[in-house]
Parts: structure tokens; C-alpha cells; sequence
């Protein structure tokens, strides 16, 4: 029989929450198993042999059997608080998966906590009141002192609660009056000295009552104990905390003051908040204050308090929330949906993360925010307004960016390289920063690329070398990019230009998830992945010009001349030209672009443009691309001979009579240069400052219709190689055969 009854072993942690129902059940079987033995002793040895290790922990130290049954009732048994039992009973309410009579059953047991006794009408109003009393108050330390009885009638809840109040609100008198900037140093150190001496005096305490010696709670095993890694502030000793703290060290707990200076810090109060909180109504129904947070997450935020008000649901989902201080942070249990109205603007399925503590009831972060082109909040400052424009993502597809690879495409993973410090102290806040614009994002690719710092005359950059790993195996994307020569002769027909710079442009690219490993590279000893369109890929500018086409044929703009991250807009008229560059600021907002402004030019009516110098009906090199030239030395050497000619044989449409003026430089032998390739080279270079302005193509066109109307032979014996630069050559002879005929029309 004994076999039977023979109960099993306890070992459910104390801080569970079915602890006491499992040690209330397991009791009883003890005790009906042990019901025949007689000597405490033999019940104390059959108690240890029925308990694990870590419940055995508690009671070691007992010679007793009534001893260790009554530390196991008050570690297991937690005292149930009569007004808080029934706050809980009048509250409960059924769960989805839970049936009828499941939430009868519960409702049944959370009643046993209540104490309900028979009373009087009067006895049970004034209970009722006590407990809408304690409920309905807005502070909760002072409900928290009142929870502290376990006995408490209406009266004696009234007083408390009534000295409480006025104490509160002496204490915030003390706030409002003015703090000195310096305070007296002997009054500090009294004040510290008599914190140590009440501290001690805890120690004291938990050394009678058998509490925990480390923590000051009731004694439990030390491998769960809250300070075990604590570092006690006063002695500096790890695993207790500073209360429990038993050194005679006092001055240690006591932060060392200059006697010289002394600064009293004050922490902003949520009234401080008033510019940027603001009233809104959640489903249309509660009014609450919202607090427009630009430096929150990219999450919104609820408080719980307001959840349990308006009996939201939740679905539960456990995440960590970080703080501005990376030693800092908090535990959400789950979000909701709402709907929320804010300026007469409603915003449908709004995700609010459950949190605890919050200065107001609703935090409206980033996420929220990007809803909206901007947010403006007005501080009245009397300096100009600073704007930080985020950069978004356009909202398109992504690119198949790597849909061209060979067949014996594999992963490579270079060997990483050796940076000088310089370099290390460059790469690191980069990669920092690509990081807060989820630019990048680690990565597990089999792929890795290496980083180069390049370092150019007003700035350096950081660039990832894709040249031996993906761009290896990638085929070219044939599409072609528009062509320099015709979308400047076009340009040219305007009289109204503007023209903008996309920021960082490729980082407005999406790129797909399937794409992101082949973009893998190694910085600041980690492993990270694009999840923008990087730079350096081999495709990248047939994709991102794909795009810009697409992003122009979808929205239908006219006058607009894309070209990578250029973009001209032109217009015939000051007219035509806002209403064209309206119309693009529309649609560009709309798609999600995001523009470098300090580099845009807006209604001009010369524009600098891909090494030219566009003005209507004429085209010239950029002076400012020219300027430099002029300091440009001899050549001293073949390889810089070479790349000079080449220069010159790039501006050789503007030269007149380049074919002669070149041919010194082309004869040269041996350096340094005697002085006709001297005269020659300067002669080039002035050539350059003195360029004539190139007409309209259209012009040429119908200048020589006329030519072939009325040119009694071929144009191409007439020779004006002398007058004029060779783009201009079959056009003078057609103007000068325009003039012969006239002469003889006239006769």
C-alpha cells in the first residue's frame, strides 16, 4: 500500500506560476504517505529523499521536520493580498481557448484568495468602496502602500491614503523650488554617511530574518540569486548589492566630491515634451497624448497601462527594445492594431509595441513617421531651419542585378587584407553609418569581397573590390545608356534648364533578397552584405539607368532627360519649365527619390552638363573642366605624351586646323621637347580657352537641303579645312555656295 501512496519528488521552481498549487497538491501526498511514522526525524530523512537538489537547498541547514515543512510553506506559499485578490476576481476574463466551464472553474479558485466571510449590507458597501477606492487611484506608490496590509477597512485606507497624498505633495515642492549650482560639500557627505549607516542597518535585518544575505529576499539557493553578479558599489566587491553591504569601509560607498566645484544635474521631465506631444484618439473612442519620437526605433509604441484600459488585444510576441545607451534596454511582450486620429487625419491598422513605464501613452516612432513626406516641428528658434533627409529606398522592384552569370559561377572569398590605423579609423564609423541606414547588414555568404579606402583630393571613400569575386563571372547587361553627343543637342533646343543630382544614388536601389550574398565583403573584421544596390558591380549602371527610364515612362514626363544620376529638366519658356519640373517633383515624391539639393540647379538658363556648357542653340566645353589645363606642364616622358595627345584628340573637333597644330607632338623622338613642340603644345592649350560656340545640328541640316537644291557639284570638292574647325567643315562650303548663288540670283 505504502508503494502506492509513495508521492513524487518536488522540485518545481518556487518562482513559477503553478509553485504553491503544485506544493499544496504534493504536501498532501507527503503527508498521507508519512501518516504512520511517528519519529520526526525519520519524517524529516523520508522529506529530503522525496525533494531535488535545488529544493533541497533550502532547508540543509534544518535538524527538524516541522522547521523545513514550514521554510518550504513560506518559500512556496506567497501571502495573497485580500483587496488585490479580488481587483483580480472582478477583472478576469475568459481567454479565447478557454471553455465555459474552465472559466467558471478558474473564477471559482481565484475566490479562495478573497476571504469572502459573511457581513452586514453595510459591511459589504463599504468593502466595495474600499476596493473601487484603491482601483481608481491615479498614484501608484500610494496604491502600493495600501496593498502592503494585508487587512485594510475604508477608514484606515482613507487616512493612509490622505497622508500619503499630502506627503507626495510636499515632497514635489521640494523639485519646484531652486536648485543651487553648487551645494554644500559637509552637508553631502552627511547625507551619503547616513545611506551607509541605513544600509548596515539592512544588512542587520536580513541576518535576523533569515533572508538572503546577498539580495535581501527571502533565502533561496545562491545560483538564484539576483546579485550573484551584482558589483556592490561601496566596496567593490562582486555579489552583493550595496545595502547588504557589510564593510566598515564607509567612506568607499561615498563618490569622491571636488571640494572646488561642485555641478547639480537635473533630468528632462515629460513636461519638457510639450512641442513635440500631441492629442490624438485611438480608435475613435479614448483621447490620449502621442509623442512624436524622430530618435525611436523604427517601431511605435503602446503603454500597457492603456492596453489593459481599453481591452486591446494583443498578440504576444517577446522582443528586446534598445535604448539611446547600449547598456540599456526593454522587454515588449507583444504589439496591437489601432486605429489612430491625429489632425483630423485617420491612419488605419497602426502596430503599436506593448511597453511598460512610458512618459506618455502612445510613442509615435520612425516607422510612423515615414507615412509622411516630412514632419515639421517648430521650435521658434531664431536661427535658419535644418533639414535631415533620410534616404529611402525608391519604391520599385528590385533589379536583377546578377541574372547574367556564367555557368561555372562558385563562390571565391578573397584574402583579406592589412589596413594601415588611418585606414581602420576611416572604415569603422563607415561601416557604422551604412549600418544605421540599413544600408548593409551582416552576412552568412560563402562570398567575400575586400574594402579599398580610396583617397581623392577634398575627401576620402571607402569601396568594396567586386573585380575578383561576382564581377568574375557576370555577363554585361546590354542596355544601352543614352549618348552623350545626342541628349546634349537636344538639351541645347531649350531655353530653361534645371537640372538634379540623386543622392547616393545606387542606395536607393532595393536589392532582393536571393541577390544580397553575391554583394558580400569583409570590414572591420566582420562579414556584411549589401541590401541596396552597391557600386562596383558590373551591371550596376545598366540596372540603375533601367530604372530612371522606367520611373520616366510610368509617370509620363516630358522634357526630361535622365542620364545615371542626372536629371535634366527643360522647358521652351519660364512657363513650361515649372510646369515640367512640378510635374517631376511630383512624381519623384510619389516613387520614393531622394535628391542631393545642395547640388541641384534649378532655372538657369546656362547649364555645366556632362563636360559641356549648354545654352540654347549653342554647345562649348566646360571652362570649368578646362581650367586646370592651363597649369598643365610639357611633357617630359612617352607616357605622359600619350596621355596628352589623347586629351587634345578629345577637344579636336573645336581646334581649327588640329591636324597641323598636332603634328610636332606627334613627330616627337626624344625629350625634353625642343622648342617648336614647345610652341606647338602651348598653342594647343590656348587653342582650348579660345573654343568657338558649336550651332544647332538642325541648322546644319537645312543649310545643307539648300545645298543640295541649288550646288551645281559635289560638296565634298569644296576645301575650307583653313577656315574652319573639321565639325564645320562641309557647312562652309554650303554657306559659301549659298552666297555665290545669290550674287548670281540677283543679276
Amino acid at each position: 500500500m505504502d508503494r502506492f501512496m509513495k508521492p513524487d519528488r518536488l522540485g518545481i521552481d518556487p518562482n513559477s506560476a503553478d509553485a504553491a498549487k503544485t506544493y499544496n497538491h504534493w504536501l498532501k501526498t507527503f503527508n498521507n504517505f508519512v501518516s504512520t511514522v511517528d519519529n520526526n526525524f525519520i519524517k524529516l530523512n523520508l522529506l529530503i529523499n522525496h525533494i531535488e537538489p535545488n529544493v533541497y537547498e533550502f532547508i540543509s541547514e534544518c535538524d527538524d521536520f516541522e522547521q523545513a515543512t514550514s521554510i518550504l510553506e513560506s518559500i512556496y506559499i506567497k501571502p495573497k493580498n485580500e483587496i488585490f485578490a479580488r481587483h483580480i476576481l472582478s477583472t478576469r476574463k475568459q481567454k479565447p481557448s478557454e471553455t465555459i466551464d474552465q472559466f467558471l472553474n478558474e473564477l471559482k479558485n481565484l475566490s479562495k484568495d478573497c476571504k469572502f466571510t459573511a457581513v452586514t449590507a453595510e459591511q459589504y458597501k463599504s468593502e466595495m468602496i474600499r476596493d473601487a477606492f484603491i482601483n481608481g487611484l491615479l498614484s501608484n506608490s500610494i496604491r502600493q502602500h495600501l496593498l502592503e496590509n494585508k487587512i485594510l477597512d475604508l477608514s484606515s485606507a482613507f487616512d493612509q491614503t490622505r497622508f500619503s497624498d499630502v506627503a507626495q505633495q510636499n515632497s514635489n515642492l521640494y523639485s519646484q523650488l531652486t536648485i543651487p549650482t553648487s551645494a554644500s560639500i559637509q552637508e553631502i557627505k552627511s547625507l551619503l554617511q547616513k545611506q551607509s549607516m541605513t544600509d548596515n542597518h539592512l544588512a542587520a535585518i536580513a541576518k535576523s530574518k533569515q533572508l538572503c544575505w546577498f539580495c535581501g529576499n527571502i533565502r533561496h539557493p545562491r545560483t538564484k540569486c539576483p546579485a550573484r553578479e551584482a558589483i556592490c558599489h561601496k566596496c567593490k566587491k562582486i555579489g552583493h548589492f550595496e545595502k547588504l553591504c557589510r564593510s566598515s569601509n564607509v567612506s568607499a560607498a561615498i563618490p569622491k566630491i571636488d571640494d572646488d566645484y561642485f555641478c547639480a544635474t537635473i533630468s528632462a521631465s515629460a513636461n519638457s515634451l510639450f512641442r513635440v506631444c500631441h492629442n490624438i484618439i485611438i480608435n475613435d473612442r479614448y483621447k490620449a497624448e502621442a509623442l512624436i519620437d524622430s530618435g525611436s526605433t523604427n517601431k511605435s509604441f503602446i503603454s500597457n497601462k492603456l492596453v489593459t484600459l481599453l481591452h486591446l488585444n494583443i498578440i504576444y510576441e517577446q522582443s528586446v527594445i534598445g535604448m539611446a545607451s547600449v547598456a540599456l534596454s526593454a522587454k515588449s511582450d507583444g504589439y496591437c492594431y489601432v486605429s489612430i486620429t491625429l489632425q483630423n487625419k485617420i491612419y488605419n491598422k497602426v502596430k503599436l509595441h506593448v511597453l511598460d513605464n512610458l512618459c506618455v501613452d502612445v510613442i509615435l516612432g520612425t516607422d510612423f513617421q515615414e507615412l509622411h513626406e516630412s514632419i515639421t516641428i517648430k521650435y521658434g528658434g531664431k536661427r535658419p531651419p535644418i533639414t535631415f533627409a533620410a534616404l529611402i529606398t525608391m519604391k520599385t522592384e528590385p533589379p536583377e542585378l546578377f541574372a547574367n552569370l556564367t555557368q561555372d559561377c562558385r563562390p571565391i572569398a578573397t584574402r583579406s587584407r592589412n589596413y594601415s590605423q588611418r585606414d581602420k579609423e576611416f572604415i569603422k564609423p563607415e561601416i557604422h553609418r551604412l549600418t544605421q541606414a540599413a544600408t548593409i547588414e551582416p552576412s552568412n555568404s560563402p562570398w567575400r569581397a575586400q574594402v579599398l579606402v580610396v583617397n581623392e583630393k577634398t575627401k576620402r571613400r571607402m569601396v568594396v573590390d567586386y573585380s575578383e569575386t561576382i564581377n568574375k563571372y557576370t555577363q554585361l547587361d546590354a542596355y544601352p545608356l543614352p549618348k552623350i553627343e545626342t541628349i546634349v543637342n537636344i538639351i541645347s533646343k531649350y531655353k530653361i534648364y534645371s537640372t538634379l543630382d540623386l543622392r547616393s544614388a545606387y542606395y536607393q536601389i532595393p536589392l532582393s533578397k536571393k541577390d544580397r550574398p553575391y554583394t558580400a565583403f569583409e570590414a572591420d573584421n566582420k562579414l556584411w552584405q549589401y541590401t541596396r544596390m552597391p557600386f562596383g558591380v558590373t551591371n550596376g549602371s545598366a540596372c540603375f539607368q533601367r530604372k530612371i527610364d522606367d520611373f520616366v515612362r510610368k509617370y509620363k514626363l516630358t522634357d526630361c532627360f535622365p542620364f545615371i544620376d542626372n536629371i535634366t529638366i527643360c522647358g521652351n519658356s519660364e512657363k513650361e519649365h515649372d510646369e515640367n519640373l512640378l510635374k517631376f517633383r511630383l512624381a519623384s515624391i510619389d516613387a520614393g527619390i531622394t535628391f542631393n539639393e545642395e547640388k541641384c540647379v534649378f532655372s538657369t538658363k546656362t547649364l555645366d552638363f556632362l563636360g559641356y556648357r549648354i545654352s540654347y542653340g549653342s554647345l562649348k566645353p566646360d571652362p570649368q573642366r578646362l581650367a586646370p589645363l592651363i597649369k598643365l606642364p610639357p611633357p617630359d616622358n612617352a607616357k605622359s605624351l600619350q596621355r596628352i595627345i589623347g586629351m587634345f584628340l578629345y577637344y579636336a573637333k573645336w581646334i581649327r586646323k588640329f591636324s597641323d597644330k598636332i603634328r610636332p607632338l606627334n613627330s616627337v623622338t626624344q625629350f625634353p621637347l625642343n622648342q617648336q613642340q614647345i610652341s606647338a603644345f602651348e598653342t594647343l592649350k590656348m587653342n582650348l580657352f579660345n573654343l568657338p560656340c558649336k550651332p544647332l545640328m538642325r541648322i546644319y541640316l537645312l543649310l545643307w537641303r539648300l545645298m543640295l537644291l541649288i550646288l551645281p557639284y559635289p560638296p565634298h570638292l569644296i576645301r575650307m579645312e583653313d577656315l574652319l574647325p573639321s565639325i564645320h567643315v562641309p557647312f562652309k562650303g554650303v554657306n559659301n555656295t549659298i552666297h555665290q548663288w545669290r550674287k548670281k540670283l540677283k543679276r
